[in-house]
């Protein structure tokens, strides 16, 4: 009787664990919609965050045609701007056509974040070093392991400057495997969790291109 009345607790609770994550996931995909059409409509309504700044600054009748870029590009160990909302600053967002995905990423990492949206783990844009990561919500990186080699991820940061990448590899690495994680020469890397978090998958991008916003 007491291994009947044990093994009925294991099942429903069990049950009542799959039922909150599908809660869970559900929420956090709701939020991240609503956050990025927040962000889309306060990124569309303000002053852009950057300036192109002139290389070189000879006059007119120099005959040389001034060349322009922007700051980002002149000055790679500026911050990336942000946008606050709901108490949390984002970055930008993230594309992930193949999958489907469209999603905000938050400026700095912490558990309680992750359960909202994306967020950077370490690095910069500008400096070809970001790492992003998220939970392993179908809504946000649960299917991060399905990308295959040369399928295109973009990175829009909050001036609307658009960065390009096309998937070079999958990596599965141990939780402390800190050193493969961020010592590498890939411009951008997605972490998640496997299901019971032995593991993470991460997916390194090769840079294929940017747009400079105008």
């Amino acid at each position: 009787t007491f291994l009947i009345v044990l093994g009925t607790a294991l099942i429903a609770a069990s049950l009542l664990l799959t039922v909150y994550n599908m809660q869970t996931e559900l929420k956090a995909g709701a939020h991240s919609a609503q956050i990025l059409e927040q962000l889309t409509e306060q990124k569309a309504a303000q002053q852009p965050a950057n300036t192109a700044t002139p290389e070189t600054t000879l006059p007119p009748e120099a005959g040389i045609e001034t060349i322009w870029q922007p700051d980002y590009v002149r000055f790679p160990e500026m911050e990336m701007p942000s946008v606050e909302f709901e108490g949390h600053l984002y970055i930008g967002t993230l594309r992930i056509p193949s999958l489907g995905l469209e999603l905000p990423v938050m400026s700095d990492w912490s558990y309680p974040q992750l359960k909202i949206a994306p967020c950077r783990f370490s690095g910069s844009a500008y400096q070809n070093d970001l790492i992003v990561i998220a939970h392993n919500y179908n809504s946000h990186f649960g299917q991060l392991k399905k990308l295959m080699p040369g399928e295109e991820i973009s990175f829009t940061d909050m001036a609307g400057n658009v960065f390009c990448y096309a998937v070079a590899e999958t990596e599965i690495l141990k939780p402390r495997q800190m050193e493969e994680l961020v010592g590498t020469d890939y411009p951008l890397t997605l972490l998640t969790c496997t299901i019971g978090g032995e593991t993470r998958v991460t997916v390194r991008c090769e840079k294929t291109g940017e747009i400079p916003a105008r």
